[in-house]
């Protein structure tokens, strides 16, 4: 698999070191970590092409939701993880993938992989997305 470009989005320095080297491990060049919403929307600007972005909800006091439209924008795919259920994520991006921090690699690993997989394919997350895909990966709640 040629090299995927994921976005890093997460404000806690140890988890995101963890994630980081978890997906470079792996052959994914790590973009980031954006610690907040600011560094985060300032990265998707200055970047050329994202294969996709995990992103925690609240970075820092503040709702994901502006990093969200950037990226849907952008076409890029996303997956947010976090410590709140389904009912935290920002309105309108309910239907984003959502791993349930704390996480094993396998579940982050898992979210990247389905990424690749629907940008590769080029659509959406959901059950139509990718064999295979569904909106959550394994360990998470639905």
């Amino acid at each position: 698999m040629p090299e995927s470009r994921i976005l890093l989005v997460e404000d806690e320095p140890i988890v995101a070191m963890n994630f980081a080297a978890i997906l470079q491990d792996e052959g994914y060049e790590v973009v980031g970590p954006a610690a907040s919403v600011d560094h985060a929307l300032g990265i998707i600007d200055r970047q050329g092409h994202l294969d996709g972005a995990l992103v925690d909800i609240t970075l820092r006091g503040q709702a994901a939701g502006p990093i969200a439209e950037a990226l849907g924008r952008r076409g890029v795919r996303f997956a947010f993880v976090t410590g709140y259920d389904r009912e935290g994520i920002p309105d309108g991006f309910r239907h984003a993938p959502l791993v349930k921090k704390p996480c094993r690699a396998v579940d982050l690993l898992e979210a990247a992989r389905k990424m690749r997989c629907a940008q590769d394919r080029g659509v959406g997350f959901g059950p139509a997305g990718c064999i295979g895909m569904t909106s959550d990966v394994q360990g998470v709640v639905h």
